[in-house]
């Protein structure tokens, strides 16, 4: 399958598996061009497919050598499509993180829901983790509705009139109208109880 970008307006809908990893393989030789850091060694990614839960992973991984678990919610591609950019990225992660032989366990799947916490429990018994980075979206209220937050809104109305908005390929540079953020997209998202919950009685053979 030949993957040619779809772009809509300022938005790439697409992702090419090479491309990922080529990113990917930018970050952890980025790293690894530093010092190391001492830090815990059995590291939880709850959202390490993109953004900083990426990149606080390949950090654990490759600064201070921590295995880790990482949880994304992906699409896989398919003979027709390809696959979303989160899938490529932690399957790229993966494999260097095993060239460099360090323990790497991916898990795809709504982090809301308790296949997804069963499966991770079921690792986490084996290396008790030391720490927890959670870097989903927003959290539901309820932890259990999922509520995507769709733009990084301005904080004022002020800054509310006007965004630059770049069309790529084919267009010019525009300007897009957003309103200002209100509560309670502007309050930080917490791990959910039930995350907590599971980890906290990990120990036990009854969880």
């Amino acid at each position: 399958m030949i993957i040619k970008p779809i772009i809509r307006r300022n938005i790439c809908i697409n992702a090419h598996p090479l491309g990922c990893a080529a990113q990917v393989g930018a970050q952890i030789n980025y790293v690894m061009d530093r010092d190391k850091i001492v830090g815990p060694k059995k590291v939880l990614v709850i959202g390490a497919s993109n953004g900083f839960g990426l990149a606080a992973r390949i950090v654990s991984t490759f600064a201070s050598d921590a295995a880790t678990i990482g949880i994304g919610f992906e699409k896989p591609g398919t003979a027709r499509r390809s696959g979303t950019a989160g899938w490529y990225n932690i399957e790229a992660f993966r494999q260097e993180a095993e060239k460099a032989g360090l323990a790497a366990w991916n898990i795809n799947g709504d982090a809301f829901l308790e296949e997804t916490k069963s499966n991770v429990i079921g690792i986490i018994k084996e290396i008790w983790i030391r720490l927890i980075f959670w870097y989903i979206a927003l959290q539901p209220p309820d932890g259990s509705i999922r509520q995507p937050v769709k733009y990084i809104l301005p904080s004022s109305d002020r800054s509310a009139n006007r965004s630059p908005q770049v069309q790529w390929i084919s267009s010019p540079a525009l300007s897009a109208r957003f309103p200002p953020n209100r509560p309670p997209l502007n309050k930080s998202p917490i791990p959910s109880k039930s995350w907590a919950a599971k980890i906290g009685c990990s120990g036990s053979r009854n969880c």
